[in-house]
């Protein structure tokens, strides 16, 4: 399965706010953050065309940023939490590789490509 989604991709690790509970202060997700994982997940519920997955997959992502900012695993958290909240994946444990993903730069169309391929049992570690 193939998707796209349009637009400046964010981490949601990179530039935390501060809010406040009662007596108890967190960090969430910066409102750019907050607005791109909004914004995916509609992208991602608009090309959904089958059942959600509920078995291993390979994640291929080629993450087209605006600016050399931010590191891979931090993109790869923020689409991981994306396709589950648009439930593409039922739970992104079972997201098992991140397979050829790359960051890449295009200032004139910042985007994200996935690509999820179903894992082959063969190449699944045994069950202990």
């Amino acid at each position: 399965m193939k998707f796209i989604i349009d637009g400046i991709p964010r981490t949601k690790k990179n530039s935390m706010r501060p809010w406040k509970r009662g007596n108890r202060t967190f960090l969430i997700p910066s409102a750019a953050a907050t607005s791109w994982t909004a914004s995916a997940v509609r992208q991602l519920q608009a090309q959904l065309c089958a059942n959600p997955i509920d078995y291993p997959v390979s994640l291929n992502a080629q993450i087209y940023r605006a600016r050399r900012t931010g590191d891979l695993g931090n993109y790869l958290a923020a689409i991981c939490d994306a396709l589950e909240s648009a439930e593409i994946v039922t739970n992104d444990k079972f997201i098992l590789s991140f397979d050829g993903s790359r960051l890449k730069h295009d200032a004139c169309n910042p985007r994200v490509e996935i690509e999820l391929t179903e894992m082959a049992s063969e190449s699944l570690d045994p069950p202990a």
